[in-house]
């Protein structure tokens, strides 16, 4: 249910949350820190793919309810990065919280140029030691700005200036993932709130509410607009329940238009957010070949005529992996559909059916599970035999991104999620080109007046060093199933020897017989290279006195885990393609007219040999926008180490949760 957010009773047993800024533990970023308080609660992805940008988690602990909210694939702190979450409570008042959870702009010591500087983040001095030094994590640490408290007594005019209620809590957490050699930076933050349910002179919360949440990632880039480097503000608004933006500026006038509230559940109403739910989000679908034990989304179609004719591969299992945390259920069952790699259209009507695959598998059934102990997972199948497959989808067009939805046949189910989108594609190669699809198909009409929508492509490659994974108690399921999956592909593939592993099931391996392992991994790398989509809007938002250009994150994004030996080697990327320009180091921009596809040509590697970062030989403008320039002349030398590579594409907004999935 993509309007719904659960706040189930916090765990006893496992622990109330501590409101401390941390959320959840990102991939990749290592740290002693733990939060067991959010078990029993609900969880959403905004922007999803396999690296959600926004988590929101929320439980209900007595009489307050919790929130944690996590935001990455920050480019820069700043003062435009903002959180506002408004409440709807008993009788339709309201209130709203901003947060300005970061300093960025500010501060005595951020003497760094206006261009590359990255700001504090949840400090006011970058000479400020951090409390972990490894991903230089600060925690526990007040907000920048807010928070600032508004309400007012029904569903439209302006606000009015209120205070915090007994009890509210609020604290903010920064870090930087580590990235590879010459990638754009990556940084993250998070916020955790305590929110009384009822206090004197605040509004009560049924065990029904009104629940919205925007949280504004602002960001600077050095980029060529018009011919002229600029310090470039743009900024892209994740918001629950969906697609809900807000307009203009974000201030005493902003308004929350009634139809923009999701549903907050709690209490005895808690029961009618618990279902089934799709295992893992968008990592719980995928292709798994007759004989595979990896999920993936490389189609295996009919081999082209050859001498000598090329074998049959075994045939095509499209799967969806289902947990319950409600209700037994029966009669599920999903539809399957595709799109070309890339950044596919933002509705599932615009995707294509498979042809030859199975319109719908065959109904499935759950036992009742709870938030805590989900049931046993099912899983439906689609079967596509490969001897069904068209020819189209032979290389290059082998690659392929996933929707799959579920619906109930012979009776009511309650889903908690009904639906993901993803592409997961394992590989090994010692050169990696392929194409990758820009599709204008299902938005509005360009905003400008044009006959063509512009992306903004943004690129980054975090670096996961396996071993520092290896023996810890509290990977997260997102690193389990992304690092993991890399791992176990790289089993399959002879890349790692099985015999020198304890246990390569249910990539276990990463957290048992730490010894063994651990001198298996001691070379070992994860790269997670992402590219996001984000369509240009032509509207601006001002926040905390800064105006941005509003980028539209429905595109999606397009990404590889890749795991690779050789845990120094640079890995480098290049895109290419017709009317694709370079608008800065890992910034790329692309006009596609309205209801077309474009395709640019994707081309990664890592070894001793590559050129580390971007190396793309592009355009700096569009033809009439501003001088040209060609940019470096890529390295002519090829991309030869091998690597594996998980191959991840996705529209946004999946919605999961630790207890609680929503969709």
């Amino acid at each position: 249910m993509s309007d719904t957010l659960v706040f189930g009773e916090a765990d006893f047993v496992t622990g109330q949350p501590v409101v401390n800024g941390f959320v959840v533990a990102d991939i990749g970023v290592t740290t002693t820190e733990s939060e067991p308080g959010y078990v029993n609660g609900g969880r959403v992805e905004l922007g999803s793919s396999g690296l959600a940008p926004v988590v929101i988690n929320a439980v209900q602990d007595g009489s307050t309810i919790v929130l944690g909210i996590m935001c990455r694939g920050d480019t820069s702190f700043d003062d435009g990065d903002n959180v506002v979450i408004a409440l709807r409570g008993n009788g339709g008042a309201q209130r709203r919280i901003d947060i300005g959870p970061v300093w960025g702009n500010a501060g005595p010591t951020l003497d760094l140029p206006e261009v590359t500087q990255t700001g504090a983040g949840a400090t006011t001095s970058v000479a400020d030691p951090p409390d972990i030094a490894l991903h230089s994590i600060y925690t526990n640490r007040n907000p920048h700005s807010g928070p600032t408290f508004y309400e007012r007594a029904g569903p439209s005019g302006s606000w009015t200036l209120s205070s915090a209620p007994a009890g509210f809590e609020c604290k903010v957490r920064s870090w930087r993932p580590l990235v590879t050699a010459q990638s754009p930076t990556e940084i993250a933050w998070s916020v955790e709130l305590r929110i009384p349910i009822s206090a004197v002179g605040w509004i009560t919360l049924d065990d029904e509410f009104g629940i919205f949440v925007d949280v504004i990632r602002c960001f600077r880039a050095h980029v060529v607009i018009g011919g002229t480097d600029t310090a470039y503000y743009g900024s892209t608004q994740y918001t629950f329940p969906p697609n809900k933006p807000l307009p203009d500026a974000i201030d005493v006038d902003t308004d929350i238009p009634a139809a923009s509230f999701a549903r907050g559940l709690k209490g005895t109403m808690v029961s009618q957010g618990e279902g089934v739910r799709i295992k893992n989000g968008s990592m719980g679908i995928g292709n798994r070949p007759v004989g595979s034990a990896v999920l993936t989304n490389l189609i295996n179609a009919k081999p082209l005529p050859a001498t000598p004719p090329k074998p049959i591969p075994p045939d095509n299992q499209i799967i969806a992996q289902l947990e319950n945390t409600g209700a037994a259920a029966s009669g599920i069952v999903a539809e399957v559909r595709m799109a070309n790699w890339g950044i596919g259209a933002p509705n599932f009507s615009s995707w294509a059916l498979a042809p030859g695959c199975e319109p719908e598998s065959a109904p499935v059934a759950l036992s009742a599970g709870i938030p805590s102990a989900p049931s046993v997972a099912v899983e439906t199948v689609n079967n596509w035999p490969t001897l069904d497959v068209p020819t189209e989808y032979n290389p290059p067009k082998q690659h392929q991104c996933m929707w799959v939805q579920l619906r109930g046949t012979t009776g009511p189910v309650v889903f908690s999620q009904s639906s993901a989108r993803r592409n997961m594609d394992f590989t090994g190669f010692s050169e990696e080109e392929r194409e990758a699809e820009i599709s204008a198909v299902g938005y509005p009409k360009p905003e400008d007046g044009s006959d063509s929508h512009e992306f903004m492509l943004r690129t980054r490659c975090r670096k996961i060093v396996v071993s520092q994974l290896i023996g810890q108690k509290d990977l997260s399921a997102e690193t389990i199933t992304i690092v993991g999956g890399a791992v176990q592909h790289a089993v399959e593939a002879g890349m790692v020897k099985p015999d020198r592993i304890a246990d390569v099931e249910s990539h276990t391996h990463l957290s048992v017989n730490a010894r063994t392992v651990g001198s298996t991994f001691k070379d070992s790398v994860v790269y997670l290279w992402i590219t996001e989509g984000l369509r240009r809007t032509h509207k601006t938002l001002i926040v905390n006195g800064i105006k941005t250009e509003v980028w539209d994150n429905g595109p999606g994004d397009f990404s590889l885990a890749a795991f690779h030996n050789g845990i120094d080697d640079p890995m480098g990327w290049q895109l290419s393609g017709p009317g694709l320009i370079k608008r800065g180091d890992g910034v790329y921009g692309i006009k596609v007219k309205d209801g077309k596809t474009a395709t640019i040509g994707v081309k990664v590697g890592a070894g001793p040999e590559i050129k580390p970062g971007d190396t793309s030989e592009l355009p700096r403008s569009f033809p009439g926008e501003g001088p040209g320039d060609p940019g470096p002349k890529p390295d002519p030398k090829p991309f030869g180490c091998p690597f594996q590579l998980i191959l991840l594409a996705v529209i946004p907004t999946a919605f999961y949760a630790i207890g609680h999935m929503i969709a």
